[in-house]
């Protein structure tokens, strides 16, 4: 038999290190909307995630310690849902960074 396509699809879920527990809870939430978790995502490491087979990713979360990080990298099939980009980093987005967000929009935004 072959495979249906939620088995061959990949799912993520963001991970974190930060002492925010509100970080933990958000994955929490996501979790309960995808079918299983293959692989965490370090949210600070979106950039350098690599994977044979495209991971799709909830991506809801606060947005980020590092602004050279961003955009993710392609091996991430982003949700862009309840992003949240911090006040002090929005100047900092460069180009690249707002083309993704324009190509993989409509993007939910929180707060």
């Amino acid at each position: 038999m072959g495979r249906d396509s939620t088995s061959a699809q990949k799912y993520g879920l963001l991970s974190y290190s930060s002492m925010n527990i509100g970080d933990e809870i958000q994955s929490i939430a996501a979790q309960r909307f995808l079918p299983r978790i293959d692989t965490l995502v370090h949210r600070e490491q979106v950039n350098s995630f690599k994977s044979s087979t495209k991971t799709k990713l909830i991506m809801n979360a606060w947005w980020m310690w590092e602004p050279k990080r961003f955009p993710p990298s392609d091996s991430i099939d982003p949700l862009p849902i309840s992003m949240y980009i911090r006040d002090d980093i929005r100047d900092s987005f460069n180009a690249r960074s707002i083309d993704y967000l324009k190509k993989v929009g409509p993007v939910g935004c929180r707060d």
